[in-house]
C-alpha cells in the first residue's frame, strides 16, 4: 500500500508535460479481511487502520506536491461486506432444478444461471421450480429483473439470476455447501450492510458537507466535469447529482 502512494505522490510531482490528468488506486487490505474473518473482527479493524494510513500518507504527499491546490481526491468503496445467518443453510439449486446443459456461475449471496443453448421455456421453468421452493430469496429472469438493476433483456446476462435475501445464501450444488466467507456482499442494495461510503475533496467542492445516498455510477459525472471531458454516450448514473456541488470553474 504504501509503495502505491508512494509511486502516486511521484506521478504527481512530474512535470505539466508529463503528468497524469487522472490516477486510480486501490487498496485491497478491507475487502480481504472482511471476507476472510468477517466485518467488525480485529483482523478488519486492523485492515481499517492500516488503509487509513495509506489514505493520510496520500493526503499530506499531495499537500507537498506544487498541484496541490488544483487536485481532487475522491475515495469510494465498491461495496459493503455482510454477513450470513449462521444457522440458516445454503438454497441448493441442483435440489430443485436440473442444471445440465448450463454454467452456473457462483456468487454465495446470489447465483448466475446460463442456458448453453437458448430455450426460453427452460429458463422459465427453472425459474418458477426455484421460486416454488426457495423461501428466502428469489429468480428472475434477465428481462424481468427490477429496473433498478440496469440489465438490458436483449444484452449477454445470465438467463436466470438468483437473488438471495439479506443474510442468506445460494450456491448451485451440495459438493459447494460450507464453502461460504465469513464476510460477503451482493445482496439487494436496500441492504444497508452493502452500502458503501463516498468521499471527495477539491478546490471546486463545498466543504464538510454531507450529501444523500448515491450510487457509484453517479460518481463518474463528477469526474468527467472536474476533467473537462464530455460525456458522449448514455449512462446510468446521474449527470447533475454531483457536478451541481461545484462551485463555478474560474477561467485564467
Amino acid at each position: 500500500g504504501e509503495a502505491r502512494v508512494e509511486k502516486v505522490i511521484e506521478w504527481l510531482s512530474m512535470s505539466d508535460d508529463k503528468r497524469p490528468h487522472m490516477i486510480t488506486l486501490y487498496f485491497e487490505d478491507v475487502d480481504t479481511a472482511t471476507h476472510i474473518h468477517g466485518p467488525g473482527s480485529p483482523e478488519s479493524i486492523a485492515a481499517i487502520k492500516r488503509t487509513d494510513g495509506h489514505l493520510q500518507k496520500l493526503m499530506t504527499g499531495i499537500d507537498n506536491t506544487a498541484v496541490a491546490d488544483s487536485t481532487y481526491v475522491v475515495v469510494v468503496s465498491d461495496h459493503g461486506q455482510g454477513t450470513f445467518i449462521q444457522d440458516q443453510p445454503a438454497f441448493v439449486i441442483e435440489d430443485v432444478a436440473n442444471l445440465d446443459e448450463m454454467v452456473v456461475v457462483d456468487h454465495g449471496t446470489s447465483a448466475f444461471l446460463y442456458l448453453q443453448e437458448p430455450n426460453p421455456e427452460r429458463a422459465q421453468k427453472v425459474r418458477d421450480a426455484i421460486n416454488a421452493s426457495w423461501r428466502h430469496g428469489k429468480a428472475y429472469l434477465r428481462q424481468d429483473t427490477p429496473t433498478d438493476w440496469h440489465v438490458p433483456a436483449d444484452s449477454d446476462f445470465a438467463d436466470v439470476i438468483l437473488q438471495a435475501e439479506a443474510g442468506y445464501s445460494v450456491t448451485s450444488t451440495n459438493s459447494l455447501v460450507g464453502h461460504r466467507n465469513a464476510g460477503d456482499h451482493g445482496w439487494a442494495r436496500d441492504d444497508k450492510d452493502m452500502h458503501g461510503i463516498f468521499l471527495a475533496t477539491g478546490p471546486r467542492l463545498p466543504k464538510g458537507k454531507r450529501i444523500s445516498k448515491l450510487n457509484n455510477i453517479d460518481v463518474y459525472p463528477l469526474m468527467m466535469e472536474v476533467l473537462g471531458l464530455p460525456i458522449t454516450t448514455p449512462i446510468d448514473g446521474s449527470a447533475k447529482l454531483l457536478p451541481d456541488l461545484l462551485t463555478p470553474k474560474v477561467e485564467f
